[in-house]
């Protein structure tokens, strides 16, 4: 939450400047107009800004606003990219919430998004604001919640090696189905190649957070996260983007709770394709290895270009049933701290729940979770012209 300084709407010492040399009532009068001049412009001055210029699905978009007026109650609608408003704490009912600024005219309101994707408006009206968003507002803003696709590579069925370059035939190479014994032939300890096209509207700073499955009921899913191309050489993660390129690297961290269960993480890097890694977090492990769990990284990173590409791989558990016995009963609550980004509150590759991976070598009859889907949305009230 961001506080802004109000400008001043009226100076008691600028105002005895102006009264002090008056002589007659119509000078008075004329420096009353000078001083109340400025006070009407920079009563027009209220802005709105957001914590971010772009989200990921799931996340929550903080506003921050100033020079409104003091403890006055607003209308703040929030015009979503397929025409609909909602409301913004999380229920995603049709309509808008009121918000109340300070004695100082500053105000704040936080905003859940729920994977529409695309360019978003919020506005500050009047608090009787009948729904005509052809109204003028006091304020708006506007930010985007960005499109990231999930691919994972099927390399065919066994005797079938499908390269992932762009070369391969349906239902093989870069999909962002499922990979089952159908149509890959992962083994474990393979890792397992999977790369995020993005569809970004503004170039810049931008964070993205995965998440996988580590365990389900004590079974391992995922060991750790490497290189994408350490099992599968010939993958090429800009196979089918148009102007792909210019790949830099950024060590992927050793995850402390994997190394703590006796599993030995094979060095790797994240690979960016036309886009530079400038910070990666710590992990984050919800829930714990004896039961069921998840970990989640994020990545920040910056980009010229709209559509840049994030590849790494997932590796499956190996079957040593030693090992698999550590792993069950391995303590692993987090010992490093949260992975959250300054950049974001919540991503979630929650792009991923679109990010979640699971190991189809391993557990071919469970496959990684499907993107989440849009939840249904209601029209808003008056749609613009």
């Amino acid at each position: 939450m961001h506080k802004w300084p109000l400008p001043q709407t009226a100076n008691p010492r600028g105002l005895r400047r102006f009264r002090r040399p008056v002589a007659t009532l119509v000078v008075g009068v004329l420096a009353a107009a000078i001083v109340a001049i400025p006070a009407l412009a920079r009563a027009s001055t209220a802005t709105l800004s957001t914590d971010k210029a772009d989200y990921s699905p799931d996340q929550t978009v903080h506003f921050s606003g100033s020079g409104f007026g003091a403890s006055t109650t607003y209308a703040f609608p929030v015009l979503r990219p397929d025409g609909s408003i909602v409301h913004g704490d999380g229920t995603f009912t049709p309509g808008w919430d009121l918000v109340t600024s300070d004695s100082s005219g500053n105000l704040a309101y936080s905003y859940q998004l729920d994977g529409i994707q695309g360019s978003y408006v919020g506005r500050a009206y009047p608090a009787g604001w009948s729904g005509d968003w052809n109204a003028s507002p006091v304020a708006s803003v506007t930010f985007t919640d960005a499109v990231a696709n999930l691919d994972q590579c099927r390399n065919g069925p066994f005797g079938t090696d499908s390269p992932c370059d762009g070369t391969d035939t349906s239902p093989y190479g870069w999909v962002n189905g499922n990979a089952g014994t159908t149509n890959s032939h992962w083994r474990e300890d393979d890792s397992i190649p999977y790369r995020i096209r993005f569809s970004f509207t503004a170039t810049g700073t931008h964070t993205e957070t995965i998440e996988w499955d580590t365990t389900q009921s004590g079974q391992h899913s995922i060991d750790y996260i490497t290189s994408y191309d350490r099992t599968w050489t010939t993958a090429d993660p800009c196979a089918g983007v148009t102007g792909c390129g210019s790949p830099t690297t950024f060590p992927i961290p050793t995850d402390p709770n994997v190394t703590a269960a006796g599993v030995i993480q094979q060095a790797g890097n994240f690979t960016c394709f036309n886009c530079t890694i400038t910070g990666v977090s710590a992990y984050t492990l919800s829930g714990t290895y004896a039961g069921t769990s998840q970990t989640s990284i994020t990545i920040t990173f910056t980009t010229s270009v709209l559509t840049p590409v994030l590849a790494w791989a997932a590796t499956s558990p190996r079957s040593s049933t030693g090992e698999r016995a550590t792993l069950r009963a391995a303590s692993a609550a987090p010992t490093t701290t949260p992975g959250r980004s300054t950049q974001t509150a919540r991503v979630a590759t929650r792009t991923a729940r679109s990010s979640r991976v699971r190991s189809p070598a391993r557990r071919p009859s469970s496959p990684r979770s499907a993107p989440r889907a849009s939840r249904p949305v209601t029209p808003s009230p008056t749609p613009p012209r």
